[in-house]
């Protein structure tokens, strides 16, 4: 992967041009013509006897540190790049690798003052703010890791890099540093070596994961591991990594430009820096399968700026990259184009200040729902490259979340490729078989989120119609129309009580107190959507006060006859005669007195609503205390008997689970007198 870090990612070679031939001219010569030509783990042994003279130069040292830098030795490299600034306290721009080093070794609070070093002596304190803050959230993110574990794919993973890992229907492409002259059709482009790291140039390889996990010998796995492309890794250079559409019918591919090197002037330290830049190509599948000639992205421009490691959307429409071109925000940024009606790549876009920052961006990824993952040194991480993740598009997105640990590390992890159920990454972590290896790991279960508890609440109050004031312990009657389902409470001090309601469903609601008029009204619950209060008011009238009835006019009633007694209430769920009540029987009593051998029976009859046996019980107290009323107002017991038949008696409809009108339940609910003996 450091061709990456060495040419997208903008971490360049250091070049100086002054000659070290009259102090050293073997050792001089030798180690800056190897320098100068990115050949560092040549270089650094040269360079190693320079460092041990008692007489250094600062650039040796310097030189030396960045080698080890290249080759990934990172400790190495911290002590060189410590000694060169002992020798160079002024180039105080070096303090800022130093804090990475330090960080990539985990060393937090080491890294923290050699940022703070940084900005104190460069009054850039912008610049490692979020390395600052990477370091306190890497402590906090390593306590406390994701259940997710990683496993190094060992039967592709190598001595070098191995990196990149991309879906390929069943299969995976990936490249790597390994030399593989019996699985490349064209093996004498893995003749040289790369003078960066000594290790080969990356081709791609596409590998079976079936066997992932068995314990097959090098010969065995390279059955199962096969060139990718002839004519993709037929470049001279680095090939990889490649990205493909939806049909696989068609890849996207980097591959590092074999033109002179660019040199120019770096604008952060006093060193002349130069680097080899990328391009990329995309190649289609022929009607046998084979992949054709390939062809250059039209944007290419090796001569300016390096435009590679692409990933598409789903559907093809939108290509992402990776380039350092003009208009970047930082060294190098994230970039897309759109496919045109003609099949076209519109004008590149950057994708915006979300993701991309004044630091290093690159390695897009995207999954099937287009969520895209990335790495990026200037967002807040763990160490170097970190892994983040962010939804949207173009060039709007949410704000980057970090993938924190383990799926971060303090190490370079990058190029994230995540299908349905499980996903790779790169990684150059302790621990691997080589420089960079390929991790795979499993998803976990998404977390199925609870439903939300949906509560409706039906808060009703009841007042006084005559001065418009609240009714403590007036009683309030919810009834569920559709399940003929009853709920019965008082009110409070407030005037106020609640009930549960549920959705759909059909309400009346009644309130009653005694020595008033009691009100109701019905009302309907649909789909409950979200938690909610319903407010209900209930206002009840006083009852006009009816003067003593006159005598009742002469009337023949006969065995057998029934009349119903009009206008005699009682109180909700209560069975005492009310002052209203109590005239309508006073009517009663004048008849009873009129006819002294007349006897009857008073009988209760309720509606449908509520429970059948509740109902019965009810209606038999009423019953018995509208006789017992009579008895005490001088009427013989023998005369008056008292029966209750709850709802059995229905003079209507309106039986259990028939929906009727308030009225028409009204009609059920009486008090009867029938003649026994005339």
């Amino acid at each position: 992967m450091r061709f990456l870090k060495l040419s997208i990612l903008g971490v360049l070679l250091s070049v100086t041009y002054s000659s070290y031939a009259q102090e050293q001219p073997t050792y001089a010569t030798l180690a800056d013509k190897r320098f100068e030509h990115f050949q560092f783990a040549a270089a650094a042994p040269a360079y190693e006897k320079m460092a041990s003279r008692k007489i250094v130069k600062p650039q040796v040292l310097y030189r030396l540190a960045y080698s080890y830098d290249m080759m990934q030795q990172y400790q190495q490299a911290l002590n060189w790049y410590k000694a060169y600034m002992k020798r160079d306290s002024a180039d105080n721009h070096v303090w800022l690798r130093i804090g990475d080093l330090y960080k990539t070794l985990q060393q937090y609070d080491s890294a923290k003052i050699a940022y703070t070093k940084y900005s104190t002596t460069t009054g850039d304190a912008g610049k490692v703010k979020s390395k600052i803050a990477g370091c306190d959230s890497a402590l906090v993110w390593l306590k406390n890791p994701q259940a997710i574990s990683l496993v190094n794919e060992a039967n592709i993973n190598t001595n070098v890099s191995d990196w990149g890992a991309t879906f390929y229907g069943s299969k995976i492409v990936f490249a790597s540093e390994y030399t593989r002259e019996n699985i490349l059709e064209l093996s004498e482009v893995n003749k040289d070596n790369y003078g960066r790291t000594g290790n080969p140039y990356l081709k791609l390889y596409v590998a079976d994961p079936r066997w992932h996990n068995k314990q097959d010998t090098l010969w065995q796995k390279e059955k199962l591991i096969t060139d990718f492309s002839q004519k993709a890794n037929a470049y001279k250079l680095h090939t990889g990594p490649v990205v493909f559409t939806k049909r696989l019918d068609t890849a996207y591919f980097t591959v590092t430009h074999t033109g002179k090197e660019i040199r120019y002037e770096k604008t952060e330290t006093r060193h002349e820096v130069g680097t080899r830049k990328l391009e990329l190509f995309y190649t289609v599948k022929d009607a046998n399968g084979r992949w054709e000639k390939p062809v250059p992205f039209a944007y290419n421009n090796a001569q300016k700026y390096s435009v590679g490691a692409a990933a598409l959307s789903n559907d093809g429409s939108i290509l992402y990259f990776t380039s350092d071109m003009p208009g970047s925000v930082g060294k190098t940024d994230i970039w897309f184009c759109v496919k045109q009606a003609d099949g076209n790549w519109s004008d590149p876009k950057n994708c915006g200040p979300s993701i991309n920052t004044a630091d290093e961006e690159a390695f897009p990824t995207l999954a099937k729902d287009n969520t895209l993952y990335f790495s990026s040194k200037g967002h807040p991480g763990m160490g170097g490259l970190d892994i983040f993740s962010a939804t949207g598009s173009l060039d709007k997105w949410s704000t980057p979340a970090n993938l924190k640990a383990p799926l971060n590390s303090s190490y370079d992890d990058f190029y994230f490729s995540v299908d349905a159920t499980m996903g790779y990454l790169s990684s150059d972590r302790p621990g691997g078989a080589g420089n960079d290896d390929i991790y795979s790991f499993v998803l976990p279960e998404p977390v199925k989120p609870k439903p939300a508890v949906i509560v409706v609440v039906l808060n009703v109050i009841v007042k006084n119609e005559t001065n418009n004031t609240v009714i403590e312990k007036a009683g309030v009657q919810l009834t569920n129309k559709g399940r003929n389902a009853d709920w019965q409470k008082y009110t409070d001090i407030a005037g106020t009580t609640a009930f549960l309601l549920e959705g759909n469903s059909k309400y009346t609601v009644k309130a009653s107190r005694e020595g008033l008029i009691s009100d109701s009204l019905q009302f309907e619950t649909g789909e409950l959507l979200k938690s909610d209060t319903l407010y209900k008011t209930l206002v009840l009238k006083a009852i006009p006060v009816k003067p003593k009835p006159e005598p009742v006019k002469e009337k023949e009633y006969n065995v057998g006859d029934r009349f119903v007694l009009e206008d005699l209430y009682y109180d909700f769920d209560k069975s005492n005669i009310r002052p209203d009540a109590a005239l309508v029987l006073d009517k009663l009593i004048v008849i009873l007195e009129k006819y002294p051998t007349m006897e009857i029976e008073l009988s209760s009859h309720t509606d449908s609503r509520g429970n059948d046996n509740y109902n019965l019980i009810l209606s038999q107290k009423r019953a018995t205390s509208a006789v017992q009323y009579l008895i005490a107002h001088g009427i013989k017991a023998s005369r008056v008997k008292a029966k209750g038949y709850g709802e059995t008696r229905l003079l209507n409809r309106c039986k259990n689970g028939v929906v009727c009108t308030d009225p028409e339940h009204q009609l059920n609910r009486r008090t009867e007198v029938m003649v026994l003996k005339k």
